[in-house]
């Protein structure tokens, strides 16, 4: 009974503006070919004047101003009953901003203007993003770009308050605070939206509309975005009826959803009637669009099955005999309030009798052993070499109708078996939106998986740091102060080393007076004089003759290899070091020799260092 469905007309559409930098629009009605576009076909016409018009299919294309406005932005909504799924929302060239995912990157773009139209009442609705952009083919002014997100395409609405697009939002219905001031609406949607450009036209921007040319190509294919709308110019009954959007498209509405807006199908009155064509650079999903088409239409299916059930004649022979065999008209389907049983004894007795009919036919019929001419294959043997009981004539609808049957009992057959196919197309679409849920939770799982590994990675590593630096302090601290207390120590030992040769050298100058005064006293130095002998054989300072031998050594055997001041210091030394003198007075040439260069770099280091400090 498979027959393919009548081609249904295609999804409605809006008019969008394409006058340079204009944000209102013109909306007439004109029908769309279904090979024009496999999606629902977009939005067409625009004029050059700043205007908001809306046209009755049966008149003709007419502008007229929105009254009670003067500015850019149009809002208006319409008074709401009490019920949670109504709400009448008709928003027009409001400044809207774009967020989305393309190939795991975040993605923005704020220069975008927004129409907005739900009916609930008439269960229409409609949503365009448009941007201005240069293109090389035009030669002065800016060219909308069109983006079409039809309701048969969304599978969900989520709604919040954010003070910007890049912050988290309110739970849903919140009221707006001082600092969030953005609306964020975000579609899930079962195809990405439909992006139209001018038509015979290559789509070349350039300057700055490359960006926004790349954006629109981009949220063409994507089946997640958030919108986010400036809340302030916006009633307070229009952000109210915002926030029933979620549940307009939530699941459990699935049977009262909407459809496109039926005034605005064509695109021919686009571009100053130039018209417009479907753009989507990086999707081929004209099948998946067929089939969304199709499974938004379940009437059509339905009514071609009840248009096959109102001919009987029309089904073939081996139809009937199905028919025939079957135990029923309908085949069982559990956990239905809406099923309806229908009496008639006499029905039933001619099920059971179709049957056994059926199946002693199939039991009588049997193949021959013997083979065809080519002998390659079996077939069936002649009625002479079989003895079959004669076949019962095959039923047809009419022996299925008793004389009493009433037509009315048919039509309820006929009812119980479309609404039995339209409870299916149900249970289908809930366990597809279901599926989706699933797999938005399990994404949601792994994103915050993700987001708790990486929360930890960074706490670990911050409290890593933290404990690194302290630890770099304390020893620090400790470090500087063994640092301190050498230096201390080293300067202490200096002073002391240094403190001691003053006094060595202010003792030995003031000996050195006493004994020249003597000297010069007593006449032991006079010409002849026996006194400097006897003082000489007797020391009057211990070492005082080794001293004096070394001291005249050295100057008589390195005079030319030191300076004046370079002697002075190793005759200093001596002084300081009477036993060095000994030593050197015992030892031969050669060690005499490195003693005095020894002496000489002793000297030259602690010079050095005294001046370095000092």
């Amino acid at each position: 009974m498979a027959t393919s469905a009548p081609h249904t007309p295609q999804p409605s559409h809006q008019l969008g503006n394409d006058n340079n930098n204009s944000d209102t629009q013109v909306l007439p009605t004109q029908s769309l070919s279904p090979s024009a576009c496999p999606r629902p076909p977009p939005q067409t016409g625009a004029d050059d004047n700043n205007l908001d018009a809306r046209v009755s299919p049966t008149q003709p294309v007419s502008f007229s101003r929105v009254d009670g406005y003067n500015g850019d932005d149009v809002s208006t909504a319409s008074d709401t009953d009490d019920h949670l799924g109504s709400c009448q929302i008709n928003l027009v060239s409001l400044a809207a901003q774009a967020v989305w995912a393309d190939r795991g990157l975040d993605r923005h773009i704020s220069n975008l203007k927004a129409d907005l139209h739900f009916d609930t009442e008439k269960r229409t609705a409609l949503i365009t993003l448009r941007g201005q952009c240069l293109l090389k083919t035009v030669s002065s002014g800016t060219v909308p770009l069109y983006l079409f997100i039809y309701p048969e395409s969304i599978q969900s609405v989520e709604f919040g308050y954010t003070p910007s697009p890049t912050a988290p939002t309110t739970e849903q219905g919140g009221a707006a605070s001082g600092l969030k001031r953005f609306i964020r609406l975000r579609f899930i949607l079962t195809q990405p939206p439909t992006l139209v450009a001018p038509k015979n036209q290559p789509l070349e921007p350039k300057g700055s509309s490359t960006i926004l040319v790349d954006a629109l190509h981009s949220l063409a294919t994507v089946k997640d975005l958030s919108i986010y709308l400036d809340s302030s110019p916006l009633l307070t009954d229009v952000r109210r009826q915002l926030a029933l959007l979620p549940s307009i498209f939530s699941h459990a509405n699935i049977s009262n959803r909407l459809t496109t807006h039926v005034k605005h199908t064509s695109l021919c009155k686009l571009y100053q009637g130039t018209g417009g064509q479907v753009i989507n650079p990086r999707t081929t999903a004209c099948e998946p669009a067929l089939h969304e088409a199709q499974e938004t239409q379940p009437a059509s299916s339905t009514q071609a099955a009840f248009d096959v059930l109102q001919d009987p004649a029309q089904t073939s022979t081996q139809t009937r005999k199905r028919s025939a065999s079957a135990s029923g008209f309908l085949p069982p389907y559990l956990d239905r309030q809406d099923e309806r049983v229908i009496a008639g004894p006499s029905n039933h007795q001619l099920f059971e009798s179709a049957e056994r009919n059926a199946s002693q036919s199939q039991e009588s019929t049997q193949f021959s052993p013997s083979s065809d001419r080519n002998g390659k294959r079996p077939r069936l043997a002649t009625p002479s070499n079989l003895d079959l009981p004669s076949l019962p004539p095959t039923p047809t609808a009419a022996d299925f109708l008793e004389a009493s049957t009433d037509p009315s009992k048919f039509y309820t057959i006929r009812q119980q078996f479309l609404t039995r196919i339209a409870a299916l197309e149900r249970r289908n679409e809930q366990l597809f939106t279901r599926n989706v849920a699933l797999e938005a939770r399990v994404e949601h799982s792994s994103k915050l998986e993700d987001w708790f590994k990486l929360e930890v990675r960074e706490r670990v590593g911050g409290e890593v740091t933290r404990q690194l630096d302290k630890l770099h302090q304390k020893t620090g601290r400790k470090w500087e102060e063994e640092i301190r207390q050498e230096v201390r120590d080293q300067i202490t030992e200096d002073v002391k080393e240094e403190l001691y040769e003053d006094a060595t050298k202010q003792v030995l100058r003031r000996m050195a007076t006493v004994l020249v005064e003597a000297v010069d006293g007593s006449g032991w130095l006079v010409p002849g004089s026996t006194a400097c002998e006897n003082l000489l054989s007797r020391s009057v300072v211990p070492g005082e003759n080794a001293l004096y031998a070394a001291v005249a050594d050295v100057q008589k055997t390195h005079a030319e290899e030191m300076s004046e001041e370079e002697m002075a210091r190793v005759m200093d030394y001596l002084e300081q070091n009477p036993l060095s003198a000994v030593k050197y007075n015992a030892c031969g040439e050669t060690m005499r020799k490195y003693f005095v260069g020894q002496w000489k770099a002793d000297t030259r280091r602690r010079r050095s260092w005294g001046m370095a400090r000092w």
